[in-house]
């Protein structure tokens, strides 16, 4: 989870242009969650919210529901379990 300064160096000069960004500049607070999949070129996803932690705690339980109905081979980074959450 991202507040303040953090947020706005990530979505100014710490940036990467291969991110997605999904931002609002007059939202202090943000997510920034780490891609994982080899195949995928965004190394991060930057999303800005006012509820952060509701966000973060949101993707970790799809992120179970699906690696249970995918099986335990599955859950290979899926949120919650191999990805960097800030």
């Amino acid at each position: 989870m991202l507040e303040g300064e953090e947020a706005r160096a990530w979505r100014t000069y710490r940036a990467d242009l291969r991110a997605f960004m999904v931002m609002r500049g007059y939202i202090t607070t943000a997510l920034r969650i780490e891609v994982t999949y080899p195949d995928d070129p965004p190394p991060y996803v930057y999303v800005s919210t006012r509820t952060p932690e509701r966000l973060a705690q949101a993707l970790i339980a799809a992120g179970r529901r699906t690696a249970q109905a995918d099986g335990p081979s599955a859950d290979a980074g899926t949120p919650g379990t191999g990805g960097q959450w800030e």
